[in-house]
């Protein structure tokens, strides 16, 4: 039996904006259809498209895991790689199950490459979910 997989879109035209420093900004989702799903959890490979990046935008798509939805363990990465620059992109798959825990919360995080200019892109990301077989 091939494992099941189900594409959500998490983001849709989000104006993700920098606060001027090279730290990451995690800008918390709401999305409680997805919060019960980690143990039946194989993958999760991310979907971005990104449009009208300033020069030194950069971002990407995290998560946390927790058992009682107010104590959290994380943020993990859901890529290893950032974005930076206007385009789209299949991300490589996040295998580490042992981090898929009993709740999660995804966020989309935001910071500057270098520099303390305001950077910002508009941003659209989808969650590519595949189950255990």
């Amino acid at each position: 039996m091939s494992p099941k997989v189900v594409l959500v879109q998490i983001a849709e035209g989000v104006r993700l904006t920098s606060n001027g420093t090279t730290t990451w900004i995690n800008c918390d989702l709401d999305l409680p259809e997805l919060a019960h799903l980690g143990p039946w959890l194989e993958s999760i490979t991310v979907i971005t498209n990104t449009v009208g990046a300033t020069t030194n935008h950069s971002w990407k798509v995290v998560f946390y895991w927790g058992v009682d939805g107010r104590n959290w363990n994380g943020s993990y990465d859901l890529f290893a790689a950032i974005v930076a620059g206007t385009g789209s992109a299949i991300q490589a798959a996040y295998t580490t199950t042992t981090n898929f825990g009993p709740i999660l919360k995804f966020a989309l995080a935001v910071r500057n490459n270098t520099g303390a200019a305001l950077e910002s892109a508009t941003v659209d990301a989808w969650l590519q979910l595949t189950f255990k077989s």
